[in-house]
């Protein structure tokens, strides 16, 4: 390159031995040139730089040329090796890229199988309920009438037994019916002004006179600031009391049952406590699936919870509120239902 720029022949570096050479004007150096090439034969191969610029008289000729060589080797090979580098994340990524779109393609399709197979679920649901309404009311009137019109106290017991038993199965299909519809999204909220004192009350009330009058299986307590208006849907507060309350008795045998109603912030929480054994973390994590059982209760009261705690944590969800089991303050389990005071919806 010195040779050349001495001549003051730069066309020289059209030659065959300058063209591949990547000869550049020097941005730093007024009439110099740049270039750079890789020399395999020098040691395990070497990176050259060559700078030449040419050398002045007084009157501006030229009257030579002074060239540099620089070996860089370890800067080039840095920059191969993150340029390779930088190519093969790029592949990584897009590999990856495509890994994650056909995965999430997968799960979209699979997540429409489900939401299908749960519609179809839902319609099959509530179409069997529908169907077993007709002879269930007709065996609850005909053990009315047995009830009503024997003397016999064993008969009447035996009555007794299958009216209670198919008022259950009535409570089941409904239960049924009301997860279906929420399962399907067909469910609606109705929201109106509701005393949840005095409706917590009422549904005690109820469970006491079936008990007998039993006053001490059920203790309600009401704590100092407790709303006495409610805004929401009253239907499935009421529902959901009935369920954790029933659930409550079932597992506790003869022992008392505690409901705190109390307000927390901008909540209305509902507080059941039952007797029962304390569920040990994998139990609560299962207490609300459908028709779930639990190791913790005798085998005479191995019923399963049917669907009414499924269906009480899925309408808890519905009003924007929530439902979890924890242990209780001193023993047992309390379920604790949250409700906005005012409803969202």
């Amino acid at each position: 390159m010195a040779v050349i720029l001495a001549r003051e022949c730069v066309a020289g570096f059209c030659r065959a031995d300058y063209k591949n050479k990547q000869i550049r004007q020097s941005p730093t150096i007024e009439g110099a040139y740049e270039a750079e090439d890789f020399f395999p034969t020098l040691s395990d191969g070497k990176w050259l730089q060559f700078t030449a610029a040419p050398l002045f008289d007084p009157n501006g000729k030229v009257i030579g040329a002074i060239e540099n060589l620089q070996d860089v080797t370890r800067q080039r090979n840095i920059e191969i090796a993150l340029r390779r580098s930088h190519e093969d994340l790029e592949s990584q990524v897009a590999a990856r890229t495509r890994e994650l779109a056909e995965k999430n393609a997968a799960l979209a399709q699979a997540l429409d199988r489900q939401t299908e197979l749960d519609r179809a679920k839902a319609q099959f649901l509530a179409a069997v309920s529908d169907e077993l309404k007709s002879p269930l009311d007709c065996i609850l009137g005909l053990s009315d009438l047995i009830r009503m019109r024997n003397a016999d106290p064993e008969i009447t017991h035996d009555a007794v037994e299958i009216q209670d038993n198919a008022n259950q199965l009535r409570v089941l299909l409904s239960d049924l019916v009301a997860m279906s519809e929420i399962t399907a999204g067909r469910a609606q909220l109705v929201a109106s002004p509701c005393n949840p004192i005095e409706t917590t009350q009422m549904i005690v009330s109820g469970y006491r006179q079936r008990l007998g009058g039993d006053s001490e299986r059920i203790r309600l307590q009401v704590a100092p600031g407790c709303p006495e208006m409610w805004f929401g849907d009253a239907r499935r507060f009421l529902r959901n009391i009935e369920a954790l309350l029933e659930n409550a008795l079932h597992v506790s045998g003869t022992s008392p049952v505690d409901i705190l109603l109390s307000r927390k912030s901008e909540s209305l929480q509902v507080r059941v406590v039952d007797a029962a054994p304390v569920m040990d973390e994998t139990a609560r994590e299962h207490a609300f699936e459908h028709f779930s059982r639990s190791d913790r209760h005798q085998a005479d009261a191995m019923a399963g919870n049917g669907i009414r705690l499924a269906l009480a944590r899925a309408q808890a969800l519905m009003m924007g509120g929530s439902l979890i089991v924890e242990p209780g303050p001193e023993a047992g389990n309390a379920f604790v239902f949250t409700v906005p005071v005012r409803a969202p919806y």
